[in-house]
């Protein structure tokens, strides 16, 4: 007849192995996320940069910059009258078209809204389409949100 009880080192070998094939699945699957890459700690630092200049262009102008604009009004002034006589950029130390792209040479995205409810605080939010320029192509860069609340 064969013995089912175990003795004390099999027991711990058990979990040993059973710990480490679990690590193992993990670092696999890249369930932990992954720390980003050296263009993607650049991407990240750029954006608060961003928000501080779009910040001032608001506090100027009484508004973010609209998507029409672009971020080019950062450092350019508008075409629009009423938004050409309050600017008084270059704003942020945004002074040029490289200012506004991420490492891979292309202008980084955003978006900008008001959050509804009481506050109707309004909100902008950044992001970069990662080395292949193209949005959902899984190279992204995650959108930063600056003054939404969920």
């Amino acid at each position: 007849m064969v013995s089912l009880k175990r003795t004390a080192g099999q027991a711990k070998g058990f979990w040993i192995g059973a710990i480490c094939l679990s690590a193992a699945c993990l670092l696999l699957a890249g369930c932990g996320g992954s720390a980003p890459n050296k263009e993607d700690r650049v991407n990240l630092s750029d954006i608060p940069r961003l928000k501080t200049a779009c910040d001032a262009f608001k506090a100027d102008c009484g508004r973010y910059p609209t998507k029409d604009e672009g971020l080019h009004v950062l450092f350019t002034q508008p075409g629009d009258e009423e938004i050409k006589a309050k600017w008084s950029g270059p704003y942020g130390g945004v002074t040029g078209p490289d200012d506004i792209k991420d490492p891979w040479g292309n202008t980084y995205e955003y978006m900008t809204g008001v959050k509804a409810g009481r506050s109707s605080r309004p909100w902008v939010r950044f992001w970069s389409n990662g080395p292949d320029g193209q949005p959902q192509s899984g190279d992204e860069v995650p959108p930063q949100n600056f003054g939404e609340r969920r």
